[in-house]
């Protein structure tokens, strides 16, 4: 049995399909894929049915046009129009860097001329007492801490690690959008933004979680539906 998050995830790939195959919102949707093209659906499938698919059925129809899960270096889940698509779904969190080096993390920042506010929190995370194996959490919005003191900076840090690329390289399925979702078969519950706009959304919602004895970072936001 699928877990609750993969099922949603593929149910809106089939349904970017589905909407491509019945030429829905006026044929906007021309092409879906990643790395090729997507095949067909059922001639018999529809919104309706796609949701009443056991998870074994979903499995199968997935497999039998093609749908891939994303690629370990990938930053998109989907291609959409050629373009690369991250997909949240809202009752999920959204794990925007996962235990990366804080020194990597400095890289980026240096490349986007953004190495102030990294060296900021790297002093202040030296400045505390932490207790042996202890992750400190920071609230985005902690005054407190030094990300709140310069958000954009980070915003932008975060939205280039999760959608573009890491300090190596970009990454050769980039994300060029977010596409939300509340509900994968209700396209009026969708929306679309910019990679840095959606983390600005976020914001409220992000926590920093570092590691002192690693000297690793992760950045999750919570569940927007939470």
């Amino acid at each position: 049995m699928m877990e609750l998050l993969e099922r949603q995830m593929l149910v809106m790939k089939l349904m970017l399909v589905l909407m491509r195959d019945r030429r829905a919102k006026q044929g906007q949707v021309r092409s879906v894929g990643y790395i090729r093209e997507y095949g067909e659906m059922p001639e018999e499938m529809g919104v309706y049915t796609l949701g009443e698919q056991t998870d074994e059925q979903l499995i199968a129809l997935s497999e039998q046009i093609g749908v891939k899960k994303r690629l370990a270096a990938g930053k998109s889940d989907i291609y959409m129009n050629d373009m690369g698509y991250a997909l949240v779904w809202t009752q999920a969190p959204v794990v925007c860097i996962a235990e990366t080096e804080v020194k990597e993390l400095a890289k980026l920042a240096q490349q986007l001329e953004l190495t102030e506010m990294v060296e900021a929190a790297v002093t202040w995370h030296q400045g505390q007492v932490y207790r042996e194996e202890l992750v400190v959490i920071s609230k985005a919005n902690d005054e407190a801490a030094p990300y709140a003191k310069r958000n954009e900076s980070w915003q932008k840090l975060i939205a280039h690690w999760w959608c573009k690329g890491d300090a190596k390289e970009p990454s050769r399925f980039p994300a060029d959008y977010v596409l939300q979702y509340e509900d994968a078969l209700n396209m009026n519950s969708w929306d679309i933004y910019e990679p840095q706009r959606y983390v600005e959304l976020m914001w409220d919602r992000i926590e920093f979680h570092y590691d002192p004895a690693a000297d690793k970072l992760s950045v999750i936001a919570g569940a927007a539906g939470a």
